[in-house]
């Protein structure tokens, strides 16, 4: 991306006045059909995905509408009180 759009090859000053003709879907990523999860989705067919996939996030969608975004960080943040409530 920073070859193809020339972002860091003049000064400073240069990249505001590129910026104004890059567009976002110019630089945008469409996401594949694996990386996308239903919100009726359980928690563990989610992670099963994240996991199979390699990715760091799926789009949460909904009657073909994005409703938000489900990232591994949010996955693993409350893994360690889940391990500590555990009952050994």
């Amino acid at each position: 991306m920073m070859e193809d759009l020339n972002l860091w090859q003049k000064p400073l000053e240069d990249i505001c006045k590129k910026s104004t003709r890059i567009h976002v879907r110019d630089i945008m990523y469409t996401p594949a059909e694996g990386e996308y999860v239903s919100q009726q989705a359980s928690l563990d067919e989610a992670i099963h995905q994240l996991v199979i996939s390699h990715h760091q996030s799926l789009l949460v969608v909904e009657d073909n509408n994005a409703t938000g975004i489900m990232r591994l960080t949010d996955v693993l943040k409350p893994l360690p009180e889940i391990i500590n409530q555990c009952e050994i």
